[in-house]
């Protein structure tokens, strides 16, 4: 009887565990800054978090559309974003998602 039972439920799971399983986290900060230097070749902008003096380096991208302006000593709020991403396969399976990805123990492409 529990055969006839656990069979039919097995195959409703089947499809769900051939497919992997994709992780994403993300956490938006916002920090008041001062800007201590500015690179106009690189883009590279040194922020001091005016709460707790840590100095921290960004590119500033092409989103950055008035670059020009900021100087040293400009105070600015910062907003940014981390994120990460993971992916988890069966074994013997490569993540079509990410090109350089291999079986483990393979040299990648």
């Amino acid at each position: 009887m529990l055969t006839k039972l656990l069979a039919p439920a097995f195959f409703l799971i089947l499809p769900a565990l051939s497919f992997a399983q994709t992780a994403e986290r993300s956490v938006t900060i916002e920090a008041d800054a001062t800007v201590k230097s500015v690179d106009p070749d690189t883009r590279l902008i040194v922020l001091q978090n005016s709460e707790t003096g840590e100095e921290e380096t960004i590119v500033a991208g092409p989103e950055v559309v008035n670059f020009h302006q900021i100087e040293e000593g400009d105070t600015v709020k910062a907003v940014y974003t981390l994120g990460v991403a993971a992916n988890m396969a069966f074994p013997g399976e490569v993540d079509s998602m990410c090109p350089s990805s291999g079986i483990l123990g393979q040299m990648a492409a």
